[in-house]
Formats: structure tokens, sequence, C-alpha cells
């Protein structure tokens, strides 16, 4: 369900508009469905009733097969194509008397205006998620924060994904790369979130990390970015402090990630301003042990492409900020402090 979704480029808060929007279109109350719901649905930690299910079909113009659900639709038709269209070429839809058809945007059957994904069949209302307002979102942004970054990245993923030849680290990614690095720099430093989505999103980090030996470096800087740029997004605003740190800690995670990720592509200047990024949010949170978590992986960018002088320094740092308590860092530090003292003796420079 979220690849569908991540494919379309739209928010969370994007589909919960387009569901509850067919709800009022066909006469029923409001859905309880929001993103913390949805989010756990796309988790796998809940599954969605089968009147949600049929209306997130709809919404995505899939099969429940297709979003992972073996189970049939309760509306016992397909969702692919518009219900207008019979084998013997599209007919007039079954209208009810008492709604009107809202105007249309001329377009292609399947085309997406903005970022709407949801079919829209002659007897519902045009809907676009990109109105400023409407009933989920009174109070909301006029407009989604979905840049120009998000789509290169996601170009560039999908490309990865279809195995369509080779796809190179060219300028408009690196700017991409570098612009997203940027805005949650800005971000830092200028909503409300659940518990849950924050339980989520640390899982999903966590999966990252375990993931880093196995899968190529390119797509797993797009699939780490397109889950910053979300995680930007909820930062974009002060939370709670209680859900603040949690944040500030996933923000200075996938920085630090990603830095490691462009010391792997060798782009030694983004990996710093990776790195810089992710001191930002560590240092915001208090968390010695996160500050030498960043601070020993940033140590790698001057032992593999500059000074291993300033690489030793980082590492003991790092093992200062670590402490005598068992962490990652505390164990990583002194490997990379040895490996920097070496290339120091091999360099002719003892300290």
């Amino acid at each position: 369900m979220k690849a569908h979704r991540l494919a379309h480029g739209v928010a969370l808060s994007d589909i919960v508009a387009q569901v509850r929007a067919l709800f009022e279109v066909d006469g029923k109350p409001e859905p309880k469905l929001g993103d913390t719901l949805l989010s756990a649905y796309e988790s796998g930690y809940k599954r969605p009733g089968p009147e949600y299910l049929h209306y997130l079909c709809a919404v995505y113009r899939v099969e429940p097969d297709d979003l992972g659900y073996r189970s049939p639709c309760i509306c016992g038709r397909g969702h692919a194509t518009r219900p207008a269209e019979t084998a013997g070429g599209p007919g007039p839809a079954a209208v009810p008397s008492q709604r009107e058809p809202g105007p249309r945007p001329p377009a292609e059957t399947d085309a997406l205006i903005g970022a709407v994904v949801v079919p829209a069949p002659d007897d519902r209302h045009w809907i676009s998620v990109r109105n400023p307002r409407g009933p989920d979102r009174a109070d909301g942004p006029a407009s989604i924060d979905v840049g120009e970054e998000d789509i290169v990245l996601r170009r560039t993923l999908l490309s990865l994904l279809a195995g369509s030849g080779v796809v190179t680290l060219d300028g408009q990614i690196l700017g991409a790369v570098d612009n997203l690095r940027r805005k949650m720099d800005d971000t830092l430093v200028s909503a409300t979130v659940s518990p849950t989505m924050l339980d989520q999103w640390e899982e999903t980090t966590l999966g990252y990390g375990q993931q880093y030996q196995a899968t190529p470096s390119l797509r797993m800087l797009c699939d780490v970015l397109l889950d910053f740029s979300e995680v930007r997004r909820m930062a974009d605003k002060r939370q709670p402090v209680e859900l603040q740190e949690r944040l500030l800690r996933i923000a200075a995670q996938l920085s630090g990630l990603s830095g490691l990720i462009m010391i792997n592509l060798g782009d030694h200047r983004l990996a710093r301003s990776f790195f810089r990024t992710a001191r930002t949010a560590a240092d915001e949170t208090g968390d010695r042990k996160l500050r030498a978590w960043v601070t020993v992986r940033e140590a790698l960018v001057p032992m593999y492409y500059g000074d291993p002088r300033e690489a030793l320094h980082l590492a003991r740092k790092a093992q200062d900020l670590a402490g005598r308590d068992p962490s990652v860092a505390a164990a990583m530090a002194p490997a990379v402090e040895a490996r920097a003292l070496g290339q120091l003796a091999l360099r002719g420079r003892g300290d």
C-alpha cells in the first residue's frame, strides 16, 4: 500500500482526504480514518476493514490483491477501470437521481491532476487534494509540501526498481539531495505527530541500518531520503517536548545514514553536509550516545578523503562522548582511531 502511495507521490493526508471525500459523496458519515491509522495499515500493524479496503482500492484504482490483501472487495467489481467501461465499450454510469455530477476538467481517463489519485466516475465530483481547505484540514496548510527533490528521487527510485538501464549519479540527483538536506537544516532551526507514528519511523530507521550492507547505494539513498523528506515535513512545526526529541533523533539517524551512503557514492562534500545536519539534530536531543554515533561516522569522511589527523580527532571526540557505557560508537571509535594512527604512521607523521 505504501509503495502505491509513494509511486503516486502523495502524502498520507492526501489519501485520507480522498477517502473522506468519497464517503461524503456517497452520503456516508465522515470516517474515522486518519494519518495514524493509514500509516498502521501501510506498516502491517492493522488490517483495514471491508469498507475501508473498498475505498482505498477506489482511491488507488487497484484490486485488494495489489494492496496485499487476498480477500475480494465488498463491491464485487473491479477498481482498475471505470465502472462505466464495459466489454462492449463505454456506457453511461448509473447516476442516482438525487446526485448531480460535478464539473470535470478535460483530461485523460487515468490522468492525475496535481496529486489526485482518486478514480472519478461520472457520478462523483472531481476532488483535488490540492484544494487549500477541506473538511479534514480546516487549519491545515494551503498546499501539500511535495518538492521537486521528491519528484527527482521518486523517478530515480522507480527507474532502479524497473531495471531500466544504468542510473547515474548526475547533477540533477545531487542537486535534489543537497536541496533536501538544506530544507531539513531550515526546519531544524525554525504539528503534532502521534507516538505510534514515531514508533513506526524508529523501526523503519532501524531497518535501514540492517539493510545498509546488502542494498545498492543509490537505491538505498532514494529510500532513505524519501523518508527523510517525510520526517522533515513532520518536523516543520514544533512538536511537544516529549515527541520533539524522538523526531530529532530520527532526523539525525537518517541524515547520518545519508552521509555514509554519500561516502560510498564518492561525494565527500555532500557527506560532510549530511553529517553536519545530523550533528545539528543530535545536539538538539542532548543524547551523548547519539552524538557519538554521528561523530564516529563523520570521522570516516576525512579518513577516506581528507587528513587522517582530522579523523583521529573525531574518533577521540566520539570516544569522549560515548563514555564507558557499551554502545556502537564506543566499539567503533577505537577502530577508527587505530586506522587513522596507521595512516599517519605510513605518512611518517608521529602523534
